[in-house]
C-alpha cells in the first residue's frame, strides 16, 4: 500500500526535509500557503496551488452565493 502526507503549510523546520526524503511516502503533498525554498524541495514533494479555491470563495461571497460547492470531494 502506497502511504501519503498532507500538511497545510510547508514548514519543514530542522531536519524535516532530511528525514521526508528517507521516508516511506510515496508523496508530500502541501499547498503554496507558504513558498518551499529551492533548498527544500524534495522529489516526493507536491505543491497544490489554493488560489483557485479563494478566488472562487471571493467571488461566490461576493455574489451572496454559499461557498458548500467548495467542499466537495475533489481529486488530487
Amino acid at each position: 500500500a502506497d502511504i501519503y502526507a498532507c500538511a497545510t503549510h510547508p514548514i519543514f523546520s530542522g531536519n524535516a526535509v532530511e528525514e521526508l526524503k528517507v521516508s516511506p511516502y510515496k508523496e508530500v503533498v502541501v499547498t503554496d500557503t507558504i513558498e518551499v525554498p529551492e533548498e527544500k524541495q524534495f522529489s516526493q514533494l507536491k505543491v497544490l496551488s489554493v488560489a483557485p479555491t479563494i478566488a472562487k470563495a471571493i467571488s461566490l461571497i461576493n455574489s451572496n452565493k454559499s461557498v458548500d460547492s467548495l467542499f466537495q470531494k475533489h481529486e488530487i
